[in-house]
């Protein structure tokens, strides 16, 4: 049913749906002799094994497995080197904290700071 089924590969056999919250239904036969029924997060009922979620819990589920992936960690590898750039700008010169009037004035004072920080960079290093 929709593609759903335990660790180990068992479909399920019911699905139902009240707003939020969700409940699937697996055979119970299949989780006698389950090794991982220990780890598994399906538990007993009369009828069947089911596994309740809500709709917060597989967003967070879906958010951490995005978040383990290889793809998304290559990308955040990237801003984890930028960031330290940042905020040793800021530490120096206290960009965030510019007290003039108008867009104009603060592009051209942080874009001033920005430049003497890498002067400074080149010449003294770090």
């Amino acid at each position: 049913m929709k593609g759903i089924s335990c660790p180990k590969g068992h479909a399920a056999v019911k699905i139902r749906t009240k707003k939020i919250r969700h409940a699937v239904a697996f055979n119970p036969e299949h989780f006698m002799n389950c090794p991982l029924i220990g780890d598994c997060p399906v538990k007993q009922g009369k009828r069947y094994h089911y596994l309740r979620y809500d709709d917060k819990a597989l967003r967070i589920v879906k958010r951490r497995t995005r978040e383990e992936s290889p793809e998304l960690k290559n990308c955040y590898r990237w801003r984890a080197g930028i960031e330290g750039s940042f905020s040793a700008y800021d530490a120096r010169t206290g960009v965030k904290r510019l007290y003039v009037p108008g867009l104009k004035a603060v592009r051209f004072c942080a874009t001033l700071k920005a430049l003497g920080v890498n002067i400074l960079r080149l010449f003294v290093g770090n």
